[in-house]
């Protein structure tokens, strides 16, 4: 695996493949690098909150909100559940 910190804290892990695999960073992420589906989800059903961290986990996605609430969906985008 490779990780590489940008200058602004975000950090950005690759598998062998080159393929990101994780995103973490202390504020909010970027919109484009958000699946649409996830970051639609999010965006109606915890709009005071925003996206600090994107993960695949065991073929799933999580993404971590600033109130480190964590959303597990599927790779279609689905919502599955909250992690705690």
């Amino acid at each position: 695996m490779y990780e590489i910190t940008l200058s602004c804290g975000v950090k950005l892990e690759f598998n062998k493949q080159k393929e990101i695999i994780d995103i973490d960073g202390t504020t909010k992420l970027p919109d484009s690098v958000i699946p649409t589906n996830i970051l639609s989800y999010v965006n109606s059903n915890y709009s005071t909150y925003y996206i600090i961290g994107w993960e695949l986990q065991l073929g799933n996605q999580e993404v971590q909100l600033n109130n480190n609430l964590v959303l597990v969906f599927n790779m279609a985008g689905e919502f599955l559940r909250v992690d705690e």
